[in-house]
C-alpha cells in the first residue's frame, strides 16, 4: 500500500522565478531556506519534504512544519519574524532623567552608587553586570583626567611659569 503522493508544484502558489528573487531578496538565513525549501518542492528538485529539508540542513519533523505553515496561512506567515526585543528595566523618560543626574554629579560615580541611587529612586534593581551594561548601551563611560606624571616637580613648575606684571 502506497502513501498518496502530494503534488507540491500544484499546491504552491509562486512561480519558480517569484520564489527565487524572493530568496535573493532574503537577508535572514531562516527565511531564506524557508523560501529555498518551497523552491525545491515546487521545480521539483526535491519530491518529498524530507528531502527539501535535507537539503537545506533540516530535519524531517522540521520540514513538516514548514509545511503546515505555508498551507495554513501562505508564504507571509513564513516570511514573519517573531523577534521582538527585550524591554530595558528602564523607561526611556528615566534614562534621561539618569543621564542628567551623572551629568550633574560633583564627582565620579562609582557603578554600585548609581545602582544604589537607581535603587531607591525607581526601586529597579541592577547588579553589577546589568549596570555595567546598561552603561555600555547607554555608552556612560569614567571620565577620568588626564594623568600627570609622578616625577613631576610642583615648585620648579611654579617657578617656570610666568607672571603677569599688576
Amino acid at each position: 500500500m502506497s502513501a498518496k503522493a502530494i503534488t507540491y508544484p500544484t499546491l504552491i502558489s509562486e512561480t519558480v522565478s517569484e520564489l527565487t528573487e524572493l530568496e535573493r531578496s532574503q537577508h535572514q538565513a531562516r527565511q531564506r531556506d524557508y523560501v529555498r525549501f518551497l523552491r525545491y518542492l515546487k521545480e521539483g528538485s526535491s519530491l518529498t519534504q524530507r528531502a527539501a529539508g535535507e537539503r537545506i540542513g533540516l530535519k524531517a519533523r522540521q520540514s513538516q512544519s514548514i509545511w503546515s505553515r505555508y498551507r495554513k496561512a501562505g508564504l507571509p506567515l513564513l516570511l514573519r519574524s517573531n523577534y521582538q526585543g527585550s524591554v530595558g528595566k528602564l523607561s526611556y523618560c528615566q534614562l534621561i532623567r539618569l543621564q542628567a543626574f551623572l551629568r550633574d554629579a560633583t564627582t565620579p560615580l562609582t557603578q554600585q552608587q548609581v545602582a544604589d541611587w537607581i535603587a531607591t529612586n525607581w526601586e529597579v534593581h541592577y547588579d553589577q553586570s546589568g549596570i555595567s551594561k546598561l552603561f555600555r548601551r547607554m555608552r556612560i563611560k569614567l571620565k577620568t583626567g588626564r594623568p600627570s606624571n609622578t616625577r613631576k616637580d610642583e615648585a620648579g613648575a611654579d617657578a617656570f611659569k610666568k607672571t603677569s606684571p599688576p
